[in-house]
């Protein structure tokens, strides 16, 4: 069932997590975390100095994706583990590479793809801030993928620049079939607009949870992470 998301955003930004990505290629930073001028979504907080991103899921602050980036690559690295409790989380041994900050989307189709290995998906879980388990997600494998003009609705402009992340993970070792596939479509200047979970049963991905952001709401936030500084 499609759930609509209406909360609030908060960007704490500067010109300086810029990046000068080669002629005809675009920053996927600019897909990813919405401008100021246009803003949707979660409370999306950017830290340019620390190569920080959050995605906060609420305006208690939590519950959170944290998100790192450089000139090269967006990485995964922290989300939450129980939405209530901020000291529990799960966190990836390295962060994992994401998606490049740079691609060629002049084209349609699959612009890039990262093949991940199962000590490249290691991650801890934490309850009270302290490692309890840990654990693969196995293999897994990244692709970016314009989907050329999207329109998603609510109060979004129709038909702008859509990029979409596809992220399957608990793949075989040769990434043919993957028990779980989430999907992230973003707009530039927009940031995310859709988020999907699909499982494999077998012969097909079935969807199983959907969001959709597509309110223009502006706020002010602070994460709330007491597990580190």
């Amino acid at each position: 069932m499609k759930r609509i998301l209406i909360i609030f955003i908060a960007f704490l930004a500067s010109a300086s997590f810029a990046q000068s990505c080669p002629a005809g290629q675009e920053d996927l930073l600019d897909f990813v975390v919405p401008s100021q001028s246009v803003q949707n979504g979660h409370f999306d907080v950017l830290y340019p100095s620390t190569g920080t991103f959050y995605w906060v899921k609420s305006n208690k602050g939590f519950p959170w994706d944290v998100d790192l980036f450089d000139e090269n690559f967006i990485y995964q690295s922290r989300t939450e583990l129980v939405w209530t409790d901020p000291t529990t989380f799960k966190e990836f041994t390295t962060p994992i590479k994401w998606m490049p900050r740079c691609v060629d989307a002049s084209k349609l189709g699959k612009l890039s793809s990262i093949a991940l290995t199962p000590a490249d998906t290691a991650y801890s879980q934490f309850e009270q801030c302290a490692a309890t388990t840990r654990q693969s997600l196995n293999y897994a494998i990244n692709e970016i993928w314009n989907d050329g003009l999207q329109s998603f609705g609510g109060n979004l402009p129709a038909n702008q620049p859509t990029l979409l992340l596809s992220y399957r993970y608990a793949c075989d070792q040769n990434y043919q079939v993957c028990k779980a596939k989430e999907t992230y479509s973003f707009q530039k200047g927009i940031g995310l607009t859709q988020w999907t979970l699909y499982s494999w049963n077998g012969s097909t991905y079935v969807q199983q949870n959907r969001t959709n952001d597509v309110s223009f709401k502006a706020g002010a936030i602070t994460p709330i992470h007491p597990c580190w500084p």
